[in-house]
This record gives structure tokens, sequence and C-alpha cells, in this order.
């Protein structure tokens, strides 16, 4: 996954016995891992992050407004559309974690309209503190029951004057961009498991990547599969790793972050994508090389507990079939 000349073509030896798996783009935590194209009848419990409270939720079988940690009900599969009164924002597809992000569907955190959203909420916020969440008041939702914005006009400010004016909160103009882009990195810091990959999520963390397959780093490969860890460590802002052998595994260098449009991570030859299954253990990767599905690698945050799920782990990590896109 990480010295890809290399370490693709042994992962290819080891891809060739694994079953052929469709793989869909993005995902996040909470799924199950079985393969069934039935819709959940359990409603799973998504989180706007922030949190943003008192925002209007719809999918197609559950509706309300997000609780005081910004808590939404969604069933497996459905997407999700949040409104301010008559703001109703893209239709997203609901996941255990949400951000201005996926809402607009990028990983450019300047991107115009992650911004413009961002600086909304912090600017209707009903206690004008968004350190301690954010909360939407009636107010608020009464004061944009007629309205409907674009996220990308140059004019935003003056779409919205009225709105924040009228909105309960303590702010009385829209807030600046600076301001809601740092709330927005720490915000996207914070959140537990992410449904795709960004630098600034990745920023100065630490992973204990395991895998079962062809040894790792510069280590002879016999043929015969193994459990492998290693240690990935982030620079503070992303954008640098540092890999090291803990397991089956000799290697010690430093390699450049890569990410795609998607949030897929990687390199040139291959990349990591978060899908379905991951938990508050690890988060679960497909890792795809050229296109293809190649193998399946689980993210811990913890060394020890790494360790010992590799040290009992004697096959191949199953694929997650089905994703939330």
């Amino acid at each position: 996954m990480y010295e890809l000349t290399k370490k693709l073509c042994k992962r290819r030896i080891m891809s060739c016995l694994l079953p052929a798996v469709l793989v869909a783009c993005g995902g996040g935590s909470g799924s199950s891992d079985s393969n069934t194209n039935s819709v959940n009848s359990t409603p799973l419990t998504g989180v706007f992050v922030g949190p943003v409270a008192g925002i209007h939720f719809q999918t197609l079988t559950q509706s309300g407004m997000t609780s005081d940690t910004g808590e939404f009900l969604y069933l497996d599969g459905e997407s999700v559309t949040f409104a301010i009164g008559g703001i109703e924002l893209p239709d997203t597809p609901a996941q255990p974690s949400i951000t201005p992000l996926e809402i607009f569907d990028t990983v450019d955190t300047n991107h115009p309209e992650v911004t413009n959203l961002a600086r909304l909420l912090i600017s209707i916020d009903v206690d004008g503190d968004s350190e301690n969440g954010i909360n939407i008041s009636q107010e608020a939702h009464d004061a944009a029951q007629n309205m409907d914005v674009d996220f990308s006009d140059e004019d935003f400010d003056i779409e919205v004057v009225e709105l924040v004016a009228n909105s309960g909160s303590p702010h009385s103009a829209l807030v600046g961009a600076d301001q809601a882009h740092a709330h927005l990195l720490e915000t996207i810091h914070n959140v537990a498991i992410p449904s795709r990959f960004s630098f600034e999520w990745l920023s100065d963390r630490t992973f204990y990547v395991v895998w079962f397959g062809a040894p790792g780093g510069d280590l002879e490969d016999n043929g015969i599969n193994v459990a492998v860890v290693e240690e990935i460590s982030f620079n503070i802002d992303g954008t640098q790793f540092k890999v090291t052998g803990l397991l089956n595994s000799d290697a010690d260098y430093i390699i450049d972050s890569m990410l795609t449009e998607s949030g897929f991570f990687g390199e040139e030859d291959g990349a990591s994508e978060i899908v379905c299954g991951s938990t508050e253990e690890y988060l679960k990767t497909h890792y795809i090389a050229e296109g293809d599905y190649d193998n399946t690698d689980l993210w811990f945050f913890d060394r020890d507990t790494a360790l010992d799920f590799a040290a009992n782990l004697s096959e191949s990590i199953p694929p997650c079939e089905s994703a939330f896109e």
C-alpha cells in the first residue's frame, strides 16, 4: 500500500486467491459486512458533525430534527436531506458522520459552497459559540421558511443577511470565511470515523495497518501469505507519513501522501478507500490497485489491539460488498 512499486506486485500474488468483488466508492462506519440487496429495516444513527442540533433531516423513511448531539436516523442505503426552513441542502448518502464536505461531495475544505455552509451554520448558532456545538432555533427555521439560497453565489453574504439577523443568534451578519474554515478543520479532525480520507483528518495521526498477504517492506516473498502489521505516522498536515514494520515487515521509509478527488488515499498505482465495516477500533479499507480491488486492510487506532488481532489472523480479511454510494 505504501512502497507501491514493490508492494503492488506482492499484493497481486495474493489477490489471485480472492473472489472477484464489485467495489463501490465511498463508505463509512457502522454498516454490516453482509452481502444483501435488501434494505435493513433497523434505523441507524448518523451525526451531523459539529455537532449541528436542530436542523431538519429527511430520508425516505425517517424525518425530524437532529438531536442535541447532532444525531439523525436513517436506513442503510438511504440518502438524507438537511434543511433550515425552506433552504434544502443537497441530498447526501446517509452515513455515520456527515460534514459540509459530504454534503457538497468534495474533499476540498476551501470549496466555496462548503465554506458558505459552514459560515451560515456558525452565524445562526443560537448562543453564538460554535465551540460548544451549533444549535439552530425555531426562529431561524421560521426566518428561512420561504428562502432558497445559492451557496456558490459570490453575494452569499447579502442573500442571508436577513436570515442571520432574525435567527435568534447574537450574530448580526455572516461570520468570516477564515473563522468558518478554522472551525471546519477542527470539526473534520475530530470525526471518529470519516466517510473518506482527507489531509485534515489524517494530520498528526498514527495508525497500525493490518492485512493478510505478502510480507511488507523488503522481506522475501516466498508465496506464503501472512498477517502483516505496519505503523504509519502522518505529519502535522497529513501530507507525508512514515512507515515502520511491526510484524512480517521491515518497512522503514517516508512517503508523500496523495488524495484523489473521491477521498482515496495512496499514490499513483494504488489507493485505499474507507468502506463499510469500520468500528471504534479500526477503519476498514479496500486497497484498489490500478482500478481493481486488491485487498482489505484494517487501520487500527491502537498498537496492541492491532498486534493482538494480527496474531490470530490466518486468512484474508473479508471485503465489504456494500457501501453508502
